[in-house]
Protein backbone atom coordinates (compact mmCIF):
# COMPACT_ATOMS: atom_id res chain seq x y z
CA UNK A 1 0.00 0.00 0.00
CA UNK A 2 1.36 3.39 -1.00
CA UNK A 3 -0.21 6.68 0.04
CA UNK A 4 0.42 9.55 -2.37
CA UNK A 5 -0.84 13.14 -2.35
CA UNK A 6 -3.78 12.46 -4.65
CA UNK A 7 -4.19 8.69 -4.62
CA UNK A 8 -3.58 5.49 -2.73
CA UNK A 9 -2.19 2.39 -4.45
CA UNK A 10 -2.71 -1.17 -3.27
CA UNK A 11 -1.26 -4.42 -4.58
CA UNK A 12 -0.77 -7.78 -2.94
CA UNK A 13 1.00 -10.82 -4.32
CA UNK A 14 2.02 -13.88 -2.31
CA UNK A 15 3.38 -17.38 -2.62
CA UNK A 16 1.15 -19.77 -0.68
CA UNK A 17 2.05 -23.46 -0.48
CA UNK A 18 4.51 -22.95 -3.31
CA UNK A 19 1.94 -21.34 -5.62
CA UNK A 20 2.06 -17.76 -6.83
CA UNK A 21 -1.17 -15.94 -6.04
CA UNK A 22 -2.37 -12.49 -6.89
CA UNK A 23 -4.33 -11.50 -3.79
CA UNK A 24 -5.20 -7.94 -4.84
CA UNK A 25 -4.46 -6.60 -8.34
CA UNK A 26 -2.97 -3.13 -8.58
CA UNK A 27 -5.76 -0.82 -7.45
CA UNK A 28 -5.64 2.98 -7.55
CA UNK A 29 -7.97 4.89 -5.24
CA UNK A 30 -8.13 8.40 -6.64
CA UNK A 31 -8.66 11.60 -4.68
CA UNK A 32 -12.21 12.08 -6.03
CA UNK A 33 -13.24 8.55 -5.00
CA UNK A 34 -12.77 6.81 -8.34
CA UNK A 35 -11.23 3.32 -8.17
CA UNK A 36 -9.12 2.11 -11.11
CA UNK A 37 -7.40 -1.22 -11.75
CA UNK A 38 -4.95 -0.54 -14.60
CA UNK A 39 -3.94 -3.34 -16.95
CA UNK A 40 -0.41 -4.57 -16.23
CA UNK A 41 0.22 -6.86 -19.17
CA UNK A 42 0.37 -10.63 -19.07
CA UNK A 43 1.60 -10.88 -15.49
CA UNK A 44 4.84 -12.67 -16.32
CA UNK A 45 7.37 -11.24 -13.82
CA UNK A 46 10.21 -11.95 -16.27
CA UNK A 47 8.85 -9.35 -18.71
CA UNK A 48 10.28 -6.50 -16.62
CA UNK A 49 13.68 -8.21 -16.59
CA UNK A 50 13.50 -8.72 -20.37
CA UNK A 51 12.74 -5.02 -20.76
CA UNK A 52 15.68 -4.03 -18.56
CA UNK A 53 18.07 -6.22 -20.56
CA UNK A 54 16.76 -4.74 -23.83
CA UNK A 55 17.29 -1.23 -22.42
CA UNK A 56 20.87 -2.09 -21.41
CA UNK A 57 21.56 -3.40 -24.93
CA UNK A 58 20.02 -0.25 -26.45
CA UNK A 59 22.15 1.93 -24.18
CA UNK A 60 25.36 0.05 -24.98
CA UNK A 61 24.71 0.02 -28.73
CA UNK A 62 23.85 3.71 -28.85
CA UNK A 63 26.61 4.78 -26.48
CA UNK A 64 24.08 6.86 -24.53
CA UNK A 65 23.25 6.29 -20.86
CA UNK A 66 19.79 5.00 -20.06
CA UNK A 67 17.52 7.48 -18.31
CA UNK A 68 15.28 4.70 -16.98
CA UNK A 69 18.10 2.58 -15.51
CA UNK A 70 20.09 5.43 -14.02
CA UNK A 71 21.59 5.57 -10.57
CA UNK A 72 19.47 8.66 -9.95
CA UNK A 73 16.28 6.59 -10.05
CA UNK A 74 17.78 4.02 -7.69
CA UNK A 75 18.86 6.78 -5.30
CA UNK A 76 15.36 8.30 -5.37
CA UNK A 77 13.78 4.89 -4.71
CA UNK A 78 16.01 4.37 -1.67
CA UNK A 79 15.16 7.87 -0.41
CA UNK A 80 11.42 7.13 -0.72
CA UNK A 81 11.85 3.86 1.18
CA UNK A 82 13.70 5.67 3.95
CA UNK A 83 10.98 8.32 4.19
CA UNK A 84 8.32 5.61 4.42
CA UNK A 85 10.27 3.85 7.16
CA UNK A 86 10.65 7.10 9.09
CA UNK A 87 6.93 7.81 8.74
CA UNK A 88 6.08 4.36 10.09
CA UNK A 89 8.49 4.77 13.01
CA UNK A 90 6.99 8.18 13.82
CA UNK A 91 3.46 6.77 13.44
CA UNK A 92 2.63 9.24 10.70
CA UNK A 93 -0.03 8.24 8.25
CA UNK A 94 -1.86 6.03 10.72
CA UNK A 95 -4.54 8.63 11.33
CA UNK A 96 -3.40 9.25 14.90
Amino acid sequence: EIHLERATLQYEFAVINGEARLILPLTVYEEQGRVVQPALGDGDPCRAFDGEIAEIVRSLESGRPSSILSGDLARDAVALCRQQSEAVLQNRGSGS
